[in-house]
């Protein structure tokens, strides 16, 4: 491979972290799984902590050519099947909540991987894309104190119905 042709580091780190900030799908959804480990038993706690590396996991599968049939329509089902479980967070049992969110983060993951820039280093790329995701879920953690504070009802409840309708909006 020619070196000179590749992304410097700090570049790939920069692409890599822009990538969940520059796609609404994946932003809405990472603050969304944010506002569900803070809104959840100790199991979707743990499905919630498990998604950023489930999601890295997944973009190294992407990486090298792997992906999922129907990748776009899975991520956009992901959001609006998230803002559901968000609004209904309590009346769906645990043992159907987690892995649907751990599948959306194969598909949020292999599309990470599958649209790295062909230049970039992809060590810098995926660290970028781990931290910034990282953020976000803790950002969407945060927002749900910072509604709460505010004396909001159920903000996870209204922030799915965000969730779904933009998810319903990007399917059509």
């Amino acid at each position: 491979m020619d070196t000179t042709q590749l992304m410097t580091s700090l570049a790939s780190l920069q692409a890599g972290a822009l990538h969940p900030l520059l796609g609404l799908d994946h932003l809405l959804a990472l603050l969304g799984m944010g506002m569900l480990y803070k809104n959840s038993s100790n199991t979707m706690k743990y499905a919630s902590l498990l998604f950023v590396p489930m999601m890295l996991l997944a973009a190294i599968l992407g990486l090298h050519g792997a992906g999922l049939p129907e990748m776009e329509t899975g991520i956009t089902l992901s959001l609006i099947i998230l803002g559901a479980v968000l609004m209904q967070n309590a009346k769906i049992p645990n043992v159907i909540k987690a892995p649907l969110v751990l599948g959306f983060a194969m598909y949020h993951g292999l599309a990470h991987g599958l649209e790295m820039p062909h230049a970039a280093q992809p060590a810098f790329y995926l660290l970028g894309m781990v931290l910034t995701s990282a953020l976000l879920q803790a950002l969407g953690a945060k927002l749900q104190d910072v509604l709460l504070g505010f004396k909001t009802r159920q903000p996870e409840s209204k922030a799915g119905a965000v969730l779904a309708l933009v998810g319903a909006y990007l399917f059509a």
